[in-house]
């Protein structure tokens, strides 16, 4: 069967109505942000946790566990 072209039928192309009724984009894009947002706070806690450990006496706790071995 030959499907003939019906002008009742709706265009596939997305039109301007359709494409602003889509929310998909914005759904993406808050996810996007999200996730930015997540990894600022993550890469924050590492930056404070590796000038936390800059500070601690390595030396002197390595010096200590090799003490306590036998």
């Amino acid at each position: 069967m030959v499907r003939l072209w019906n002008p009742t039928r709706r265009s596939r192309r997305p039109t301007a109505a359709r494409l602003k009724a889509d929310a998909s984009g914005a759904v993406a894009l808050e996810y996007g942000l999200l996730a930015a947002l997540v990894a600022v706070a993550i890469l924050g806690s590492l930056r404070t946790l590796g000038i936390s450990l800059i500070n601690l006496p390595l030396p002197s706790l390595i010096a200590a566990f090799e003490n306590a071995l036998p």
